[in-house]
């Protein structure tokens, strides 16, 4: 469906989901905003369906977040995925975003109002650390004022791995890096001796050490350090002349599904089943996993943290704020307003390494239960 010129979906697999809650996913990536959301979120972590090796075709997702919830997937900001460019746009700052996203789900609800009742979720990865907790804050204000703005339910919201503060973040890849054998010591001491994240522009040395450090992330998956590597040729879905075998772990996890999810979202028949616009000349536009020139070139990121907005949200009591991420180790990390979550052997993307331990965490969020503390 469209409203806005903004892609969205909803799945509902049950007829008594119309009682049940609204969970609003978002997305980004780590380095900044530009991933697409139905590609990633809908397609492959948490949506009813999902594609199939190859981008052959689409199958159903078991754990599927649907199955308890009613799902809101919607791309942001414009220019993600197949989204027609906004040329005359000069910058899409979180601001911008922030209201546009507001905006679609007053209309939304307004359009779709056998839901204005239903608990409201919001939840992200990555990137949307910043979206997730700012849509929060907003809709919480303008709760506060019934009578000129349209009230939503809103109970909480959940991130995963989310980009919180500039100055956490950065200093927090570089630990994770040396402390798991990624960079060498005296990469680390020259980033350690010359970086300053607390400030916008980094000087000379402290790039060249970063950039160092990034480089060591050419032949390992960055948002999952333990997975296997894709070993497929991106043109052919072939395995490369060097390899004759694709590399997949015994649990089943695919380091090639962002390849399989690029070549089903160009194809054809798919964008003209989502009501994509085409080009000028009636090809097929270009679908991207991540639009990187959004966030190069025109994203305006002009919050370094929002580590004010959960202190102001703790101290609410009928919301629920959940930090879930990946680790070597699980464990469970109980404040007062705040829950932490870490599952074990997962990466960046909980859902797509451990998928039923991720479906587990976000059944005890969405309806307020204590986690499993058994094999779920």
């Amino acid at each position: 469906m469209n409203l806005m010129g903004v892609p969205f979906s909803i799945g509902s697999l049950r007829p008594n989901l119309i009682n049940q809650p609204i969970s609003l996913f978002s997305y980004g990536l780590m380095e900044g905003p530009g991933c697409s959301l139905i590609g990633y979120g809908a397609a492959l972590e948490l949506g009813p369906l999902r594609v199939a090796q190859k981008g052959a075709a689409l199958e159903f997702n078991k754990q599927a977040r649907n199955k308890e919830a009613n799902l809101l997937f919607v791309e942001s900001p414009v220019g993600v995925g197949s989204h027609t460019p906004i040329h005359q746009m000069i910058s899409i700052t979180l601001m911008i975003n922030l209201l546009d996203t507001y905006n679609f789900l007053v209309k939304w609800l307004q359009k779709f109002s056998q839901y204005k009742r239903s608990e409201f979720f919001i939840s992200g990865e990555s990137y949307a650390g910043h979206y997730v907790p700012q849509l929060a804050e907003l809709i919480h204000n303008r709760n506060m004022n019934k009578k000129k703005y349209q009230y939503i339910n809103l109970r909480g919201f959940i991130v995963g791995n989310p980009q919180t503060s500039k100055y956490y973040d950065y200093k927090g890849i570089l630990e994770y890096a040396w402390s798991h054998s990624v960079i060498s010591d005296q990469n680390y001491d020259k980033a350690k001796r010359t970086c300053e994240f607390n400030k916008v522009y980094w000087s000379d040395e402290c790039v060249s050490a970063m950039e160092m450090l990034w480089a060591q992330y050419n032949n390992i998956d960055m948002y999952n350090i333990y997975a296997p590597s894709c070993l497929l040729n991106q043109t052919t879905l072939m395995p490369t002349k060097t390899r004759t075998k694709r590399k997949m772990d015994p649990g089943g996890y695919d380091p090639c599904f962002d390849i399989y999810i690029k070549k089903y979202f160009n194809r054809r028949d798919v964008q003209t089943a989502l009501h994509v616009k085409q080009s000028q000349h009636g090809d097929t536009v270009k679908w991207k996993a991540c639009n990187y020139s959004i966030f190069r070139e025109t994203y305006d990121q002009n919050v370094f943290s929002v580590l004010p907005i959960y202190t102001k949200l703790i101290t609410k009591r009928d919301q629920r704020i959940w930090v879930y991420s990946g680790d070597v180790a699980g464990r469970i990390v109980e404040y007062e307003g705040l829950t932490f979550v870490t599952v074990r052997g997962a990466g960046h993307m909980v859902p797509v390494d451990k998928p039923n331990e991720a479906f587990a965490l976000i059944h005890s969020y969405l309806f307020d239960q204590p986690l499993p503390t058994t094999r779920y």
